[in-house]
């Protein structure tokens, strides 16, 4: 997945693409003189015609390549790092002055990790000024996965909330404290923020709190879900109504803001950790899970942070543009079928 960025950008967010269209150009040219993206065009493309590429290898892998459209504009990709900029024709002396002053200083000035940009601006309560309401963010591990969500087992959860103005903590959920949550969430007036969790967290937290006999009972349970679910900001949801692509949490946070999970294997590794710590009663397992699953909201929050900071997403060349409006109504937007609901619910949450 592609992240698309502007010149700007490029020279303010931490990343390698110019180091890496340097290093392309010094192996076109000898001459320092020559260094520049007007040599390197002048000598890969026509610019009599259209429509064109030009691709750059190492040991037989593409690492950069250029396409050329027919109104004069270049979009460049570098395929090491995933990062695909759009230049046209008055942006190219610029783009040269972005080359040339890195080949002098070796380095590239004021620029910052997407993780730092979005901390900054949380820290200053940007965020909650955009969403126009506070709102928790959770996740949950379970013992039990299949397709049968009213047999899951509820293991263990974190969710994060604003104790003061920019200020996050970060609370545990255990089996004894999961009725408490639940409620909290149900009486919660504002946004309750997770990955997939309309069709899984939600509920598998309202099953297993609220066991049923009769059918008033089970109609009971799905109000309650229902009412979890209208407070609900998806961000699973969110990303399929916007790209109609089905991207798990890993990927996405990892590609766009540089995040990823802190245990290989991911659910499976929970379940063998669950079950290490059952045989041994050695609470080392115990706290591998809380770590795994309080990174994962952290990830899930600084997900939401990119999302309202730069609303867009870029996904293999292609740009989804959206404003804050239009993500709020796509994040409740319930589109998956039936059939998809529970069947691929623990996947997407990896």
């Amino acid at each position: 997945m592609y992240k698309k960025f502007t010149l700007k950008e490029i020279s303010t967010i931490q990343n390698n693409f110019i180091p890496h269209l340097l290093d392309v150009i010094k192996r076109e040219f000898k001459k320092e003189s020559d260094r520049s993206i007007k040599s390197l065009l002048k000598k890969d493309l026509d610019f009599g015609k259209t429509g064109q590429e030009a691709f750059y290898f190492d040991r037989g892998n593409i690492i950069f390549k250029i396409y050329l459209e027919e109104n004069g504009a270049l979009h460049c990709y570098d395929e090491v790092d995933a990062i695909e900029i759009e230049v046209s024709s008055e942006e190219r002396s610029r783009l040269d002055r972005l080359i040339t002053n890195y080949a002098q200083h070796k380095r590239q000035t004021e620029q910052r990790s997407i993780n730092d940009i979005l901390q900054d601006e949380f820290s200053q309560g940007k965020f909650l000024e955009t969403l126009g309401k506070p709102y928790l963010v959770y996740d949950i591990e379970t013992s039990l996965i299949n397709d049968d969500l009213e047999e899951t087992e509820f293991y263990i959860g974190y969710y994060m909330e604003e104790s003061q103005p920019g200020k996050t903590e970060y609370i545990c959920i255990t089996k004894e404290t999961l009725p408490a949550f639940v409620d909290k969430m149900l009486n919660y007036e504002w946004y309750i923020i997770g990955f997939n969790h309309i069709y899984f967290d939600n509920p598998v937290c309202i099953y297993n709190v609220m066991p049923w006999t009769t059918p008033e009972e089970k109609e009971a349970r799905q109000e309650r879900i229902k009412k979890l679910n209208e407070k609900s900001l998806d961000l699973f949801v969110f990303v399929r109504n916007l790209t109609k692509k089905r991207i798990g949490l890993n990927r996405i946070v990892t590609d766009l803001v540089g995040m990823k999970k802190n245990l290989e294997g991911w659910g499976a590794s929970v379940e063998t950790l669950r079950k290490q710590r059952k045989a041994t009663g050695d609470d080392k397992f115990l706290k591998e899970i809380k770590s795994y699953c309080k990174n994962d909201v952290k990830m899930t929050a600084f997900l939401l942070f990119y999302l309202l900071y730069f609303k867009k997403i870029s996904l293999n060349g292609e740009e989804f543009l959206y404003e804050v409006n239009k993500f709020l109504q796509l994040a409740n937007n319930q589109e998956i079928k039936a059939e998809e609901k529970t069947s691929k619910a623990q996947s997407l949450r990896d």
